[in-house]
């Protein structure tokens, strides 16, 4: 999970596809740690997979969802 904090800022169209992958199939800590990665990201498709979870989106706007709470 520690990871994904680093990806946030090097999603581009080549790498793009593996967080899609994750997003639609892993489980929900990988998916959780996803929408953080995409939160970070200036990559506006990732901002747009972002908002197809809005049940995510919004916990992390409600700071419900971060990297602390995804790590303990």
């Amino acid at each position: 999970v520690q990871l994904w904090r680093l990806v946030g800022k090097f999603i581009d169209e080549a790498n793009f596809a593996d967080i899609q992958n994750v997003m639609a199939s892993g489980d929900i800590i990988s998916k959780k740690a996803v929408a953080l990665t995409c939160a970070q990201s200036d990559y506006e498709p990732a901002k747009n997979l972002l908002n197809s979870v809005p049940e995510l989106k919004n916990e992390i706007i409600e700071n419900k969802l971060n990297w602390i709470y995804l790590t303990s």
